[in-house]
Formats: structure tokens, sequence, C-alpha cells
């Protein structure tokens, strides 16, 4: 049985639930969870802090909660909250509809 969410799985809802930019990239999650130092203005992180926070992305991943975009051509993932994902996927969708209908109208 388990015990709910650890305290990387709740700090990157917490994060990714905020209205700006509420959109990173897993490194960029890893700066903030563990609120990495800075030297010389580069942000300071492990190899093992970034695989302790794609482990919990892939953890809620799972039970639904975020959502992955892209990972192809720069094979980085833009995390974000399931909804706000849902969302912008109906967004897609509406706009290539509209885009299927503007080529119809046009079409001979």
């Amino acid at each position: 049985m388990s015990r709910g969410h650890g305290k990387i799985e709740r700090r990157v809802l917490e994060l990714l639930s905020e209205d700006e930019p509420g959109v990173f990239f897993a490194i960029q999650l890893t700066t903030q969870v563990f609120e990495c130092p800075t030297v010389n203005g580069v942000k300071l992180v492990t190899r093992a802090q970034v695989h302790a926070v794609q482990r919990a992305l892939r953890t809620l991943a799972a039970e639904g909660l975020v959502a992955a975009l892209g990972g192809r051509l720069n094979r980085r993932k833009v995390w974000l909250e399931k909804s706000r994902a849902d969302e912008l996927i109906a967004g897609l969708d509406t706009f290539r509809a509209w885009q299927a209908r503007q080529a119809a109208e046009r079409a001979p």
C-alpha cells in the first residue's frame, strides 16, 4: 500500500500547478525542486537530482497527473499538468480542423 506522494513528487505537482509558467523541462524542475546554488550564473545540479525528478515525473505521468509533450526532435520533453495538456491538445485539434476546413474551401 502506498503512503502517498513523496517530497519531490509533491513539489513537482506544486510547481506544475502554478500559473506561470506551468510548463517545464525536467532540468528546470530540478533546479527549483532542490533550490540548487548558482555559481557564475550557472545552476549546479547533480545527476542524482535530475534522475530523482525524472523518476517522480514518470510516476506522476503513470498516475495521470502530469503529461509530457515533445521529446523527439531535441530529445527533451516538456512537462505540464495533465489538465493543461488536455487543453492544449484540444486547442490544437480545433486548429487542425479549422485548417482542414480552410483548405477544403480553397480547393476547386
